[in-house]
């Protein structure tokens, strides 16, 4: 009898040193027994002494389903007829573990208090005493002091959170416990918010930095057009449309130098059109009527004075009028024959002799032959 006592006092030895081994210093795997996390493989837990790997979350509506604790999610549901068990509390309709207790072989603080009802170490008694003892929280969650107990809980509908976007102001929790995003204060934040800026030599784009639209250059050396009527040949660079050698003034407005010999024609860069400026003023010029003689340029017209009674193309009789008109002496006008002197007037007083002789018609001087005036 007593070697079977001795024998079972080696055996009983030996599995409180087998338990202390599989519980102590060394990490455990999924399912194994725990004493506390720091005794589990990373992302596990030790819940109820037992080492169980949870989803990870930073606030509960993360989690598929239950509640996000600690910063895990907890699915297990719990009410007033299916409480949690020892080790766990139920939390917002799940059971949630209970913040981490002291090691069961630290005695150091042995009078510490405990909540009589649950046989609970007492963790707190403001909700400030819980801000490191659940985990980490999401924007939306705060650690408060529940009967003694840390706990997790959403924060009030409208608190102010951050959504992690630089571009928005004022985020706010909501009655679910997720932030929501406040007003944009960025003008983009992709490129498509700056297709306003794109044209044919740039394209719009966002800048990441600073998140303002910018124009980038694009086309380079392909042809493009800067909106003016007197510049050819544009292509674009570095952004600019025209910054180019072949960027010229046009000069096809349409006049030709060799029949019209009292203006010459130039694109005008102000008002974008062409126009015609008289030259050779004073100089002489055919105006190719043979009735007239001492043809000039005047304010960009080629007119002469009129050469009466000469010989006029090939028909018989065909002479000048005193209009520098080639007709037949038929055609010759009964009226008193008149002439323009190319002088100009305002009244016939203006005229030669003090407008003996003379009228003033359109603004120029005209004699009438036989009334004075020397024709």
């Amino acid at each position: 009898m007593r070697g079977f006592r001795a024998i079972a006092r080696v055996g009983l030895v030996l599995s409180v040193a087998l338990a202390t081994i599989a519980c102590g210093g060394t990490k455990k795997k999924v399912g194994q027994l725990c004493q506390n996390d720091s005794t589990c493989p990373s992302g596990s837990l030790c819940v109820a002494g037992e080492c169980v790997t949870l989803q990870a979350c930073q606030s509960t509506s993360e989690c598929e389903a239950g509640v996000c604790s600690e910063g895990y999610c907890w699915t297990e549901a719990c009410s007033a007829d299916r409480p949690c068990a020892d080790s766990l509390q139920c939390l917002d309709g799940y059971c949630v573990r209970r913040a981490e207790t002291q090691d069961a072989s630290d005695t150091s603080s042995e009078d510490q208090s405990v909540t009589p009802d649950q046989g609970q170490e007492k963790q707190c008694d403001l909700d400030a005493d819980c801000a490191d003892k659940v985990g980490q929280l999401g924007q939306c969650e705060e650690a408060w002091c529940n009967a003694g107990q840390c706990q997790k809980r959403n924060k009030t509908s409208g608190a102010s959170c951050d959504d992690g976007n630089k571009c928005t102001s004022g985020d706010q929790c909501d009655d679910a416990g997720s932030c929501q995003p406040g007003s944009n204060i960025c003008e983009c934040e992709k490129d498509g918010d700056c297709t306003q800026l794109t044209d044919a030599c740039n394209t719009g784009v966002c800048n990441p930095t600073t998140n303002k639209c910018v124009k980038q250059p694009a086309n380079e050396g392909k042809s493009c057009d800067d909106g003016t009527f007197c510049m050819v040949g544009e292509v674009c660079v570095n952004g600019t449309c025209g910054g180019n050698p072949e960027h010229k003034l046009r000069t096809d407005c349409g006049l030709n130098g060799a029949t019209d010999q009292c203006n010459t024609a130039r694109c005008d860069t102000v008002s974008d059109k062409c126009v015609v400026d008289p030259i050779n003023e004073g100089n002489p010029c055919d105006d190719g009527n043979v009735c007239t003689v001492s043809d000039s340029c005047k304010s960009g017209v080629c007119a002469g004075d009129p050469l009466f009674g000469s010989s006029c193309g090939s028909g018989v009789g065909e002479h000048c009028d005193f209009y520098g008109q080639c007709v037949s002496w038929v055609e010759t006008r009964l009226a008193p024959p008149t002439y323009s002197t190319n002088v100009a007037c305002l009244a016939a007083t203006d005229c030669p002799d003090g407008g003996n002789g003379y009228s003033c018609e359109n603004g120029m001087c005209v004699c009438t032959n036989g009334a004075g005036c020397v024709c």
